[in-house]
């Protein structure tokens, strides 16, 4: 069922009848689970095992988030699948921004201190790719005065609009935002059920569909994923199986 910590917990437990390699395993599947690369990497050193279809850094660092809200949503865990939407859609934006557009975070944006991409009008106004990027972000937003703060999904999106015009990328940009916006702020600030049917009342959309608009985006990224790849984590359970047998 996903629930990689009891299993390990309960393998512990009968550690005399689980053999080595099926504790390496299941300690991988749970720094998987948590997102802990290193720790992942750390407990396969030296085995011929990889769950991991996607190798690039990055491009990893996303596709396992993705994989991490699907788990969620499969689980049933449906405030923290609405909780862990914003930051992922930022990042599925600024790489579709990227690989569809040819435009970089730091042709518009400079790095904070803490490492948070920051819109920068100084940084637009230096060169001419930055100041088709203002005038696209002006346009948009239908003032003269675009705000210096945090990049947001709301101005990638602005600049497809701008840039585009009408698609199916520009499309699911636009409902995994409202998906995100609706929800966000409910689950994160109320004492709310959040449940299936509460998400489609909410927004139109079942989790599974909203999944769904994740994956799309993941294919506009440039990351290259097969079909069989989003179920990389079943695999994986079949492989932890077959050695616990």
């Amino acid at each position: 069922a996903y629930d990689y910590q009891a299993a390990l917990l309960l393998a512990k437990e009968i550690k005399d009848f689980i053999s080595p390699t099926a504790m390496r395993m299941l300690e991988a599947a749970v720094c998987r689970i948590q997102l802990d690369q290193q720790g992942y990497d750390k407990a396969l050193q030296g085995m011929e095992l990889s769950w991991i279809p996607v190798k690039m850094t990055k491009q990893r660092q996303i596709f396992e988030y993705v994989l991490n809200l699907r788990i969620k949503m499969l689980q049933g865990n449906y405030a923290d699948f609405i909780r862990g939407l914003t930051p992922v859609v930022v990042d599925l934006f600024v790489m579709c921004l990227k690989n569809e557009l040819r435009i970089e975070v730091d042709d518009f944006c400079e790095r904070s201190g803490q490492g948070v991409w920051m819109i920068s009008i100084a940084r637009m106004e230096a060169d001419e790719q930055g100041r088709k990027i203002l005038t696209a972000l002006r346009h948009q937003s239908q003032t003269s005065e675009i705000r210096e703060g945090p990049l947001g999904s709301i101005h990638i999106l602005w600049l497809f609009k701008e840039l585009v015009g009408t698609s199916d990328l520009v499309k699911q940009m636009v409902e995994i935002r409202t998906v995100e916006q609706r929800v966000r702020n409910i689950a994160a600030h109320e004492i709310v059920s959040v449940t299936d049917t509460w998400l489609y009342k909410q927004t139109g959309f079942h989790a599974k569909d909203i999944v769904k608009l994740l994956e799309q985006l993941v294919l506009c990224t440039g990351i290259r994923v097969q079909k069989k790849d989003w179920d990389a984590y079943d695999s994986m359970n079949q492989d932890i199986i077959r050695a616990l047998v």
